[in-house]
């Protein structure tokens, strides 16, 4: 299985040195700490947070698949913190092991991936905020907020608030949520829209490091 990771030349060149990609990183914990701490009555939670930012699939090292090559090479042309010049950016492919992978993959933007997320969301996350209620009201309302954020950005292919799809995942791992807990792949693909039109992008991020056998330079 061939995915592509869109990055700089010069990380590029640390990355084949090391063999390794350092995945995308923000503290869950933190994170729902500082947004429980918000006096704001805002029903959609912040997606930068104390330093924290909200992947849109949770943790881990975010590809695309190897026919979304241009995706990749512009990728930090459009979201790079700084944003970098295409003629200073590149592109890592990363062969992963399939039989690894085949039986833990996730889309979240299938039936079957859809049903995963209302299911959670009427279980265990349900359960949580009944018993945060017990204690902490205000938190309370805040899951409450984020639950049914979730239902519409799942209409609506996540254009409203793409990240709180990330949330979720986090809170579905941290959770140990059966159907997700021990996942290696998950994807998604979101609605997005620039000054002209509207348009699709599916992200894929890599739970499990260990599925890569092989990266270099494409």
């Amino acid at each position: 299985m061939i995915l592509v990771h869109g990055t700089s030349k010069d990380a590029s060149s640390k990355i084949i040195s090391s063999n390794l990609i350092n995945p995308s990183q923000f503290n869950f914990n933190l994170y729902l700490k500082s947004l429980f701490a918000l006096s704001s009555k805002e029903e959609k939670p912040p997606k930068n947070l104390n330093g924290q930012h909200v992947m849109w699939l949770g943790e881990g090292i975010y590809a695309f698949e190897a026919t979304d090559y241009k995706l990749a090479k512009t990728w930090r042309t459009r979201y790079g913190n700084p944003k970098t010049l295409e003629k200073d950016c590149a592109v890592i492919q990363l062969e992963l092991d399939f039989s690894l992978v085949k039986n833990s993959i996730i889309n979240f933007s299938t039936h079957e991936g859809k049903s995963i997320l209302l299911n959670f969301m009427d279980s265990d996350f349900d359960d949580l905020i009944q018993e945060t209620n017990k204690h902490d009201p205000k938190s309370s309302l805040k899951l409450s907020h984020i639950k049914n954020l979730g239902y519409n950005i799942i209409k609506e292919k996540y254009i409203d608030a793409p990240y709180v799809l990330g949330l979720f995942v986090e809170f579905m791992i941290n959770g140990e949520f059966e159907d997700v807990s021990s996942v290696k792949l998950i994807k998604a693909t979101f609605s997005k829209e620039n000054k002209s039109s509207n348009y699709l992008e599916t992200y894929i991020c890599i739970k499990d490091n260990s599925v890569i056998q092989r990266l270099q330079v494409c």
